[in-house]
């Protein structure tokens, strides 16, 4: 049975793997799997934490800065996990603000494996900076921006809308593989300032794929693949990580599948700072078109990790005590 969702899920991440998207961009993917699919709440075996900032193509003028906060919250004895989602992300005069509850049921299959399905929802806050907007007609020499086109606000505009997300999780001690889909209602947003431009959310396919190769007791390699897609437009990320002694970690990433996609080329590390709270860092290294107006991107992670769940190693409501007489 566990062969046969193995199967399942790594035929199911193959037509992803040739395609991707355009939600947030996060290159520490694989730290921080909540991030692209609900269903991580119901298989993971920690209480966890991150938090995220992220900085793309720096020295580019509006390019995207985005902050990611969420916890994760596993529930053993209702065998579910409970999550919290909040992203920040900007580019241009465009802001996206979302805050999302998040809740998963885990199966056990198996004495090490899970299968997990899950669900997110939430309010999401746009705003639109009119005032950052230029047109070929218009007049910026004053105190007020003025575009001389009625299809562009002149101010700040705002928008709230709801977003759901929904996927499935396989989890071993080795393999961690999942498919998700994010903004699965395609919810529109109203800026009630005219009928132009407001937009629909697409529904964004996203698969991951990671495997853990133990070396010897202290040192593991794991190769991971991410791949999201809106069917119009794709996106893949492979990064290669090392990890020694549960502390440390470094490695590569690549991210684009064939020329016209070809994005990054980044470098990562991380180590551990305290008991329970990690460190990490990406660098991106440019590799597209965009090379030559940007310093790369910058990501950092902090990462708390507690080895227990909500709920383990509670005592049942009644307690048979078998006893002579």
């Amino acid at each position: 049975m566990i062969r046969n969702l193995l199967l399942f899920l790594i035929i199911g991440l193959i037509p992803l793997i040739t395609m991707a998207q355009q939600v947030p961009q996060y290159s520490l993917y694989h730290l921080n799997p909540y991030a692209y699919n609900p269903a991580y709440l119901g298989a993971s075996s920690q209480i966890e934490a991150n938090g995220v900032f992220r900085k793309q193509w720096t020295g580019l003028e509006g390019s995207p800065t985005t902050q990611n906060l969420n916890v994760v919250l596993p529930i053993s004895y209702l065998s579910s996990g409970i999550g919290m989602n909040i992203e920040n992300d900007m580019i241009g005069a465009l802001r996206l603000t979302r805050l999302s509850l998040g809740y998963a049921y885990g199966l056990e299959i198996g004495k090490e494996s899970k299968l997990s399905f899950g669900v997110n929802g939430g309010v999401l806050q746009s705003s639109l900076d009119g005032s950052r907007l230029l047109a070929p007609d218009g007049e910026y020499g004053g105190a007020v921006p003025i575009h001389n086109d009625n299809l562009l606000p002149e101010t700040r505009i705002n928008a709230i809308s709801y977003s759901i997300d929904a996927g499935i999780y396989f989890k071993t001690s080795t393999l961690d593989a999942g498919i998700s889909v994010m903004h699965l209602t395609e919810s529109k947003v109203d800026y009630s300032f005219n009928d132009v431009t407001d937009f629909n959310f697409s529904r964004h396919y996203v698969g991951y794929l990671a495997y853990n190769f133990e070396l010897n007791g202290k040192f593991s390699i794991r190769p991971s693949v991410l791949a999201k897609t809106d069917l119009i437009q794709s996106q893949l990320d492979v990064a290669v990580s090392a990890h020694y002694d549960q502390r440390y970690l470094a490695g590569l990433s690549f991210r684009g599948y064939n020329s016209n996609t070809i994005d990054a080329l980044g470098v990562f590390g991380g180590l551990k700072i305290a008991r329970n709270w990690m460190l990490a860092y990406q660098y991106d290294f440019p590799l597209s078109d965009l090379n030559t107006v940007n310093q790369g991107s910058h990501e950092v992670m902090l990462k708390y990790e507690l080895k227990k769940t909500i709920g383990k190693g509670r005592l049942p409501k009644i307690i048979h005590n078998p006893r002579l007489l």
